[in-house]
């Protein structure tokens, strides 16, 4: 070790003392920590889930009013899905996904990589385990067929009862 570095040591040593002498520092109990960090393991759960579950009905919405087929139609298709792509939940889900971020930063692992790589990471897994939550289950079409049948009050189920079902496609040949 060269000698700056000692100093730098030393003064950063005698820096902590003298702001723990002034009482500058205040020392917390332990379960002042526990409790810290159970809030924000639980908060990023929250978090985590809210944002799946909002990307699933996202996914729902495109799957059952069938504009996600509109990419098939050219361009005049792709401003139409841009026009009629549900943005305000995508902007909850992103707002959501930053805060999960800043979130994760507080932990050992979210602050060694850059933010860039943790984001796109947490976002590509909410899409996928959304996607898989309304193509491998049927809790959207469910909560779709409860909204439809007794609509009630509440952000959710507005949110199914402007998705709109595809009508089946007309028979043209039946069999006798």
């Amino acid at each position: 070790m060269n000698t700056q570095q000692r100093q730098k040591n030393t003064s950063t040593r005698e820096s902590v003392l003298t702001q723990i002498q002034s009482q500058a520092v205040v020392m917390r109990p332990k379960i002042y920590f526990t409790l810290k960090l159970v809030g924000i393991v639980l908060l990023s759960v929250i978090v985590l889930l809210l944002s799946i579950f909002i990307l699933g009905m996202i996914s729902f919405s495109l799957r059952v009013s069938g504009h996600a087929f509109l990419f098939g139609q050219g361009f005049r298709g792709v401003v139409l899905f841009l026009r009629f792509f549900p943005w305000i939940p995508l902007a909850l889900t992103v707002g959501a996904l930053i805060l999960l971020v800043k979130l994760l930063r507080t932990f050992s692992f979210g602050y060694r990589q850059p933010i860039i790589f943790v984001l796109a990471f947490v976002g590509l897994f909410c899409l996928g385990a959304g996607i898989a939550l309304d193509r491998g289950t049927r809790v959207n079409d469910r909560m779709f067929d409860n909204a439809m049948r007794a609509p009630r009050p509440g952000p959710v189920d507005s949110i199914y009862r402007g998705a709109k079902r595809v009508p089946p496609p007309l028979r043209t040949m039946e069999r006798f």
